[in-house]
């Protein structure tokens, strides 16, 4: 069986989408840059690191978008990086 390939498009230091050709693809994803969160937001956690400190950040699971969803250039980037045929 083949892996799925995912692509992670960020812009600006935020997740911006996250495309797979497999479409039965979730992502958990964690963001430990969260101080301006809302200390409301259900998706806020802690977790202990090994260093001891207590960590603070967002995390959620992010359905993939389809490949066919992705933007022409955020394809053409990967394509040029890539032996991949999108």
């Amino acid at each position: 069986m083949n892996r799925p390939r995912i692509v992670v498009e960020v812009n600006g230091g935020v997740v911006q989408a996250i495309y797979s050709d497999d479409p039965e693809t979730t992502v958990a994803l964690v963001d430990w840059d969260s101080e301006e969160a809302e200390r409301t937001d259900p998706n806020l956690v802690t977790a202990a690191g090994a260093d001891g400190r207590e960590y603070l950040g967002f995390a959620g699971e992010v359905p993939a978008d389809a490949w066919n969803a992705m933007p022409q250039e955020t394809r053409e980037a990967v394509q040029k990086v890539t032996s991949w045929k999108i």
